[in-house]
């Protein structure tokens, strides 16, 4: 069974207990995330890969797998604040295939830009 993903978009949404923090107090400098199906594994490289994002972790096809679709999807990108709650997507006619998805897994690098001498909002 195949699938398509034709684009996503970020709405985080707080915990109970957690406050939202405005963009300005969070800066998401860059992340890695991967989509991947049933017949992928991870696991962690030797060598981390190379720039802009050096990681170690890393996704494979299983072996023994018996279809030509991908596996898993790795999306590296570096947005800045504008990440969040916009549209990253394909345009008509096109899109990400990925064979029997079954987990979205996120690796976020944030900078914590927020001054401790101040509240996170007018209200504090």
């Amino acid at each position: 069974k195949g699938d398509v993903l034709g684009g996503f978009a970020c709405y985080p949404d707080c915990s109970e207990g957690d406050k939202s923090v405005p963009s300005y107090h969070a800066y998401n400098h860059h992340y890695f995330s991967w989509l991947i199906g049933g017949d992928a594994e991870m696991y962690e490289a030797e060598k981390p890969t190379g720039a802009p994002n050096p990681t170690k972790t890393t996704f494979r096809t299983k072996a023994g797998t018996e279809h030509a679709w991908p596996t898993n999807i790795v999306f590296q990108e570096n947005p800045g604040g504008e990440y969040r709650k916009s549209y990253h997507g394909y345009p008509s006619g096109y899109a990400q295939l990925i064979h029997s998805p079954s987990q979205w897994i996120v690796e976020p690098m944030q900078i914590d830009t927020h001054n401790r001498r101040f509240g996170i909002n007018d209200n504090e």
